[in-house]
C-alpha cells in the first residue's frame, strides 16, 4: 500500500469502522455526496449505492489513477484530481478522512460553502480544540462552534488504520447552520493573533466574549 509521507497519510482499512461513517453521514438518494481524499475508495464504495452522486478528489496522483481502476463501475461516482480546497463544489453531504495536517484548512473551507450536513475523520486532539472555551479557545474553535452543530461522534483506534498513527481519531457528524466568509475568517483569526487577546473597540478580551459575539463583532 503506497503512502506519501508529505501528506501524512493513514489509510482506513476497517470495513467495519467505514460502514460506520457511512451510516453516521445518513445519505439519502437525492443526494450528492463530497469526499475529499478518495484514498483507495473504501468509503467511495459504500457510498456509491446510496447517493444520487458522488463526486471523490483525491490530491495524491498516484492514488487517483488507482482509483480510476477500483471505481470504474460506479457510474455515479465522478473522480477528480486535485486541491478540492481550492474549489466551491455544489453538494449536499460532506463526507471525508483527509490527512490530519489539513485538518484545520478543511474547517475554514467548509466553514465558507453552503451544505447540509458532514462527517469527517480527525486527530482527537483537533477534535477537542474545535469544543474549547473561553482561555483555551482559538480562532479555529470559534470558526468551529459557530458554523456547525455536532450531532454525534465515536473513537477511532490507530489498529484501523495502515500504517497506524501514533494518535487516536474521531468521527464527527456535524449538521451546517451558518455560512462564515473566508474574510470573516481571516479576521477571526486575526484578533487571537494578538497577545493581549483584547477586542479592538470594545476593551473587553477575547476570554470574556462568546463565540457569537466575536463572530458578529468581525462580520
Amino acid at each position: 500500500m503506497n503512502r506519501q509521507k508529505s501528506y501524512g497519510q493513514h489509510f482506513l482499512t476497517s470495513k467495519r469502522v467505514a460502514q460506520q461513517i457511512v451510516k453516521m453521514a445518513r445519505i439519502s438518494h437525492n443526494d450528492t455526496v463530497l469526499e475529499v481524499g478518495t484514498g483507495h475508495g473504501i468509503l467511495t464504495r459504500i457510498m456509491a449505492p446510496l447517493a444520487r452522486r458522488v463526486i471523490s478528489i483525491e490530491f495524491d496522483h498516484t492514488l487517483y489513477r488507482s482509483a480510476q481502476g477500483v471505481l470504474g463501475e460506479y457510474d455515479n461516482v465522478t473522480l477528480q484530481q486535485g486541491d478540492a480546497f481550492g474549489e466551491s463544489p455544489v453538494f449536499d453531504v460532506f463526507v471525508s478522512n483527509l490527512p490530519y495536517s489539513h485538518s484545520r484548512r478543511a474547517v475554514e473551507w467548509m466553514s465558507s460553502l453552503d451544505f447540509r450536513s458532514g462527517t469527517i475523520m480527525v486527530q482527537r486532539e483537533f477534535a477537542q480544540k474545535l469544543t474549547e472555551t473561553k482561555r483555551a479557545r482559538r480562532a479555529i474553535s470559534v470558526i468551529w462552534q459557530e458554523a456547525f452543530r455536532i450531532k454525534e461522534q465515536f473513537n477511532v483506534g490507530p489498529h484501523n488504520f495502515e500504517p497506524p498513527p501514533k494518535v487516536d481519531s474521531v468521527v464527527i457528524h456535524f449538521d451546517k447552520v451558518r455560512v462564515i466568509p473566508q474574510h470573516t475568517i481571516r479576521r477571526i483569526h486575526s484578533l487571537f493573533s494578538g497577545r493581549r487577546r483584547l477586542v479592538p473597540d470594545t476593551n473587553r478580551r477575547l476570554d470574556d466574549m462568546t463565540s457569537h459575539e466575536i463572530l458578529d463583532h468581525v462580520s
